[in-house]
């Protein structure tokens, strides 16, 4: 993305847009409306959203993380994503799975 207008201002430059985007969802994901604008949005967000962890929720994110989790959760991620910040690809980790996998045995 080049550029981002909102409300008749055009944001432009990398650092300028990263923080803008940035602020708008951290604002969007939390209780408290931070402005009139985005409150519809935050309550669209959280309507579903339940309020207390259930016991089989909170057993399956506590698990102890495997290799074979990660491996699993690595093979099938659709191709042309990146991991994060780093560029990259998720096919880089694919095909290099036999080599990255036994580094964390």
């Amino acid at each position: 993305m080049k550029e981002l207008k909102v409300d008749g201002i055009t944001i432009y430059k990398h650092v300028n847009l990263s923080h803008y985007i940035s602020q708008f969802y951290t604002n969007l994901y939390t209780f408290e409306p931070h402005s009139s604008d985005i409150a519809e949005a935050q309550r669209k967000c959280w309507e579903n959203v339940p309020s207390q962890i259930m016991k089989d929720m909170n057993t399956e994110m506590t698990q102890e993380l495997t290799l074979e989790k990660v491996v699993e959760a690595i093979t099938s991620m659709l191709k042309g994503k990146t991991l994060g910040h780093n560029s990259l690809l998720i096919e880089f980790f694919q095909e290099n799975m036999e080599e990255i996998a036994p580094r964390f045995s």
